[in-house]
């Protein structure tokens, strides 16, 4: 508990950890890192885990304040950067999530401790860069408001159906419980994340008076991230595939769709960033992120 002015005395929140998997991404470390530490309830370190970058994402994170520990895929990375960190709770964001304002790791963490649950993922919005399909297409960004509210509502449906899904571009972990079910599963990849909302919802038991023992934070806790790959595989059946085969059949089979060559399209140059897009974004409702 702490003092506030009037001797009112509130609860601390927690230490929070962030880790961020990382393969050529300096362009991306070096906006998002600034913004993690201005949140009003700055994360205690940054980890960043690189999986072998060849530019100069290591240099980038620790000139800007950030651990670099070894990373992998997605699943290793995420994974040995929560196993090295401290904080009591571990936040998993992409390097190419942005925050869109700097209140939200400390309404994210009094929701969670609101709610009693040990994880939770949040809604998504898009940010587009020049040179980005959506930048200057309105009927593109009106596609993508509606493919993104349509995968939003459906991390809660399938919450409320028992079946938790969602995406580590923000994902908030209890880091003790974290350790306890064994982390990231690589074997599940691209569907580590929902796998271990899965495995933590039927490990863990739930708070009372709720359904699971994980959540999705309320929609004004939203994430903005990058639509680059759907600008690269298409807007339709990437995106629409991705999901129906991480959620519906996963359901239906009740086993694992691993796809096991999926993140090496990020390899690919296609993934990488425009230089000539270094310095502007906006996204849908914020005309930049700050």
């Amino acid at each position: 508990m702490k003092a506030t002015e009037e001797g009112v005395r509130q609860p601390v929140k927690p230490t929070l950890s962030v880790v961020i998997p990382v393969l050529n991404e300096a362009h991306h470390l070096s906006e998002l890192l600034p913004l993690l530490f201005r949140q009003d309830h700055p994360p205690v370190e940054v980890l960043v885990a690189d999986a072998g970058s060849s530019d100069d994402s290591r240099e980038v994170a620790m000139t800007l304040g950030a651990r670099v520990v070894t990373g992998g895929k997605p699943a290793a990375g995420r994974t040995a950067g929560a196993l090295a960190a401290w904080g009591e709770w571990v936040c998993f964001l992409d390097a190419d999530t942005r925050l869109p304002h700097e209140r939200l790791f400390g309404q994210a963490l009094s929701q969670v401790l609101a709610w009693g649950v040990v994880g939770a993922v949040a809604d998504n919005r898009a940010y587009y860069r020049p040179g980005d399909k959506g930048w200057d297409r309105w009927w593109v960004r009106a596609w993508d408001r509606f493919l993104l509210a349509f995968l939003n509502n459906g991390q809660r449906a399938w919450l409320q159906a028992g079946f938790p899904v969602g995406q580590a571009v923000f994902m908030l972990v209890r880091r003790d419980v974290f350790v306890q079910v064994g982390g990231f599963d690589s074997k599940a990849e691209p569907y580590e994340d929902s796998e271990l909302l899965l495995r933590l919802h039927r490990r863990i038991p739930p708070p009372a008076g709720r359904r699971s023992s994980v959540g999705v934070l309320s929609p004004p806790l939203h994430v903005l991230i990058s639509t680059r790959r759907w600008d690269v595989k298409g807007r339709l059946w990437f995106p629409i595939s991705l999901g129906v085969r991480g959620s519906l059949f996963r359901w239906l089979l009740r086993r694992e769709l691993p796809i096991p060559d999926y993140w090496e399209l990020n390899a690919q140059a296609a993934y990488r960033e425009r230089p000539s897009a270094a310095a502007t974004i906006h996204g849908e409702k914020e005309k930049r992120v700050p």
